[in-house]
C-alpha cells in the first residue's frame, strides 16, 4: 500500500499513512512550516542522536507539531516537563524554518520501511528543504579511523563532486572530516538512503564513538559543528560540557532500559508471530 495523505488539520499538515505507520498532527498547534530543515536523531552509538535531538528542542524552545504512530514502534509514552509525550515526536520552532525529528523507543528492523517511508512522504507534503541527520557512528563503519582527531564527520552527496581552485571541498573549509567510506546504520541509515533515492536533500553529521556507551562529549561536538552546514543556527553546548558525567550517568541507565526494552519486544513479537502462523 502506497503512502498517502489524508485530511488536512489546522496548523495545514496533512495526515500521512501507508496502512502500517501513521504521522499525525497535534491540532493545537498553528505553527506554518516555512520549507524547513529537519533535523533527524535516534538512538544509536553513543546516543548522539537521542542527545543533540533533545538539546535542540530545549535549546531552540520547540514545540511538539507532530507524532508518529505505528504497529512497529513499541507502545510507550515518555514523561518530559511534567506532561505525557508519544515517544516518536516531530517538533518546529516558531518561525517554521527548522523541524526536528526524534524516537525514544525501540522500533523493529521489519518495520523500519514502513516508518522511514511515510516520515519521508510528510517531509515532502510539509515541504521539507533538506534533512540532516545526527549521529554517532562506530569504528568499524567507516575508513579511514578518525578516532584520534575527534571532529565532526561530513557526509553529503556533493561531497563527490569535484573541487576546483574556485570551489574547494567544502569539507575542509569547514574544518571537518570527511570518510573514504562509511555504513550508517538503523534508522538514520535507512532514512538517508531513501531521501538519497527520492531526491529529497539529506546529510549526516557523525562523531566516532569508541563503544556504545553514552557520549555527551560527541554530543557537543556535532551541535558545535551544525551551524557550519545550517548558518545562522547556533545552539548553546556549554550545559552539555558543564554536566558530562551526570547526563552519561543517566544515559547509561536509559540506554539499558532501553537494550532491555527492545529485547522483550522482540520476543512478544517472536511469540505472536509463532502464534499466528501455527
Amino acid at each position: 500500500m502506497n503512502p498517502r495523505p489524508n485530511r488536512k488539520n489546522s496548523n495545514n499538515l496533512p495526515v500521512v499513512s501507508d496502512g502500517y505507520t501513521k504521522v499525525l498532527p497535534v491540532t493545537n498547534q498553528k505553527i506554518v512550516l516555512e520549507r524547513p530543515v529537519l533535523i533527524a536523531g535516534f538512538p544509536d552509538s553513543g546516543m548522539i542522536g537521542s542527545v543533540t535531538i533533545n538539546h535542540i528542542i530545549e535549546q531552540l524552545k520547540m514545540h511538539q507539531i507532530g507524532y508518529i504512530e505505528s504497529q512497529h514502534v513499541m507502545p510507550a509514552a515518555i514523561f518530559i516537563g511534567k506532561r505525557f509525550r508519544h515517544a516518536f515526536r516531530i517538533y518546529a520552532n516558531d518561525s517554521g524554518t527548522v523541524c526536528a525529528l526524534i524516537c525514544e523507543v525501540p522500533v523493529t528492523a521489519r518495520g523500519t520501511y514502513s516508518i522511514i517511508n511515510t516520515i519521508v512522504d510528510w517531509c515532502m507534503n510539509a515541504k521539507v528543504s533538506e534533512i540532516v541527520v545526527l549521529g554517532g557512528i562506530l569504528p568499524a563503519n567507516f575508513s579511514p579511523p578518525y578516532l584520534l582527531e575527534r571532529k565532526a564527520m561530513l557526509l553529503r552527496n556533493e561531497l563527490a563532486e569535484k573541487p576546483s581552485a574556485q570551489s574547494p571541498n567544502p569539507a575542509d573549509s569547514l574544518g571537518m572530516a570527511v570518510p573514504d567510506d562509511a555504513i550508517i546504520v538503523g534508522l538514520s541509515g535507512s532514512l538517508l538512503s531513501v531521501c538519497a533515492a527520492r531526491g529529497l536533500g539529506c546529510t549526516a553529521l557523525m562523531i566516532p564513538t569508541m563503544v556504545e556507551s553514552p557520549d555527551p562529549e560527541g554530543a557537543a561536538i556535532v551541535l558545535e559543528a551544525l551551524p557550519k552546514i545550517l548558518p545562522g543556527l547556533k545552539v548553546d553546548t556549554s550545559s552539555l560540557r558543564q554536566k558530562v558525567e551526570m547526563i552519561k550517568k543517566h544515559l547509561e541507565e536509559f540506554l539499558k532500559m532501553h537494550r532491555q526494552q527492545l529485547q522483550d519486544y522482540e520476543r512478544s513479537a517472536s511469540r505472536e508471530a509463532e502464534r499466528i502462523y501455527k
